[in-house]
Order: structure tokens, then sequence, then C-alpha cells
């Protein structure tokens, strides 16, 4: 096994709007979110995230254990039950804005996880997570901040489509292909598009070229 950091704003601009923040190949290709184009044997983790790797490597293979047997509600609630930490949870909110007509949380995601929801990733609504409060969305801090303005594009086209009745499955659909218009208008593009870039097609290059992310010796980003 082998865990890259990966520039998860990349990925979700060029090649799948749908990534997390610590993602792998799953052997069933026909998986929804089969993340395909990993190479075998890799993890790929959000190098904004990677103070966060063993927390949500444990976390997300948990997860795909418990998901062999167990309904996805019941998954949540085990994982809750095993990863969360008990005690008084943090002041987890750093900012508070507005989007459309919903109030829109800027949180500190790291706490959220470690103690109310291990699963929370990027961003939520009302709608889906019982904790949020009604009319909110919540997004993480440590996104890029160049994912922000798409994700609430994502949340709100998603929460809309929920409380007019349709299915989270349906609604999330829907979302990313919302999402996926909202980026390309801010130059995103994916394989299949006529503008898709050339030296994009080659994916073992685009993989080692622009999406995997180097460290330098302070832990921080290196420029490529």
């Amino acid at each position: 096994m082998k865990i890259r950091l990966v520039d998860s704003f990349a990925i979700r601009q060029f090649l799948d709007p749908d990534f997390g923040i610590l993602q792998t190949r799953l052997e069933n290709t026909l998986t929804f979110s089969s993340k395909w184009y990993i190479p075998e044997g890799e993890w790929w983790c959000d190098w904004r995230f990677a103070d966060e790797t063993d927390f949500l490597l444990a976390v997300d293979r948990a997860r795909l254990i418990f998901e062999k047997t167990a309904t996805p509600s019941r998954s949540r609630t085990e994982m809750i039950r095993r990863f969360t930490e008990p005690g008084q949870c943090p002041n987890f909110v750093i900012k508070y804005s507005r989007y459309k007509n919903l109030r829109v949380a800027q949180v500190n995601g790291s706490i959220v996880r470690r103690y109310i929801d291990p699963q929370f990733i990027i961003g939520g609504h009302d709608i889906v997570y019982p904790y949020i409060p009604k009319n909110e969305i919540w997004i993480d801090d440590k996104l890029d901040p160049r994912d922000i303005p798409h994700v609430l594009v994502h949340e709100s086209f998603e929460r809309d489509l929920m409380r007019k009745g349709k299915s989270y499955d349906v609604a999330h659909d829907w979302a990313t292909a919302a999402e996926k218009e909202s980026r390309r208008a801010k130059g995103g593009t994916y394989p299949g598009d006529e503008n898709f870039p050339d030296a994009y097609r080659n994916m073992k290059k685009f993989i080692t070229t622009v999406i995997y992310v180097k460290r330098n010796q302070k832990g921080q980003r290196a420029e490529k």
C-alpha cells in the first residue's frame, strides 16, 4: 500500500468532481465512485489533509468493511460510535456567510470528524446530515479556496432537489453535473470534452505531473 499526496483541486477540475479527501481504487469498478483512475495499491490523500492521513485511512478502511454487510445508516452509526471522541466538542465554526437563502458555516472539519461524524468531508447540508442546523451548509475550512464556490453550487443544488422529494443518490448525480458546469465556467474540463487538453490525455503522465504533490522538508507543498 502506498499513500500519495495529491492535488484534489486539479482532480476535481480536470478529472472527477466527486473526488473526496482520501480515496482508493475499489476492486469492483462497477461500484459508484470506484475511482478507476487511481493505480492499484495506492491511496490518494488531499495534501491539505495530510495531517489527518492515519485517522482518515482507519475510517475509510472500516467503512469499506462495514458496508459489505450493513446498511449505510447502520454503517454510519457504527462509525460514529467507534471513531468519535467522548466529551464536549470544541468550537468548530470559523465564520459564517450567506449563499442564496442559506447560511454557510466554514468549519474546522478535523474537529467535526473527531467529535461528531468521522465521515464528514468537504461539505454538507441539513437535509443529509441531521446535526447540521436547518437551512445551513457546512464547508470544511481546509478545502482549497478555489473549490468552495463549486461546492456551494453542489450542496445548494442537491439540497433543493432533496427538499422537493428527490432521493440523495438522484440529487447527488444532478448536483455533480451542476458542479461540473460551474467548474467548466472557471476553466475546468473533463475527459470527453472537446477542449480537454491533449497534454492530459496520457493519464499516467497527467497523474505524475499534475495530480501527485511533492512536499518540502517543512511539510508544506513544494512548488511544481
